[in-house]
């Protein structure tokens, strides 16, 4: 008699467990992969791809769904790749797209090795997708020359 229970009581936990593990895997749905409507396309574009050191460069970043339509409130990610300039980069807002589905970054550019023109790699991302955008700044640039100015000026005042 006791080994008659001692089955059934095995036989109804393995049936429990089969369930649980078949709800389980039910509730994981499609493996994690994403569905056709949670594909986005992203577009970048920008204002000026070269620039004088201390000038300032809009870039946009246009996420859309999979039907062409803006897709608010997405996080998108500008990151400064390569920096041979010593730019900075300032994000409007919060971080994601406003209700056109689009967020604006601003890049300035530096005056390191200002003798040279160099090239700034900003990086745009959003989940799988990104694109880049590269900036030249040129050497010897008039933005650097007016401030050299500004400053011999200011070091030696006219005297009337």
């Amino acid at each position: 008699m006791a080994k008659s229970t001692k089955r059934r009581f095995l036989l109804s936990l393995n049936l429990l467990l089969c369930f649980a593990l078949l709800c389980f895997i039910t509730a994981c749905g499609s493996g994690g992969g994403r569905s056709s409507d949670e594909e986005y396309s992203l577009t970048v574009s920008t204002d000026s791809t070269t620039l004088a050191a201390g000038e300032v460069a809009t870039i946009t970043a246009t996420i859309t769904d999979s039907d062409g339509k803006p897709a608010s409130g997405r996080a998108v990610n500008f990151t400064i790749f390569q920096d041979s300039s010593g730019g900075t980069l300032t994000i409007s807002g919060t971080g994601s797209t406003d209700q056109d589905g689009q967020i604006e970054a601003y890049f300035t550019a530096g005056s390191n090795d200002a003798t040279e023109a160099v090239q700034d790699i900003i990086r745009i991302s959003i989940a799988d997708v990104s694109e880049s955008v590269t900036i030249t700044r040129e050497a010897g640039t008039v933005v650097e020359d007016e401030l050299a100015a500004k400053m011999h000026l200011a070091s030696h005042p006219s005297s009337k």
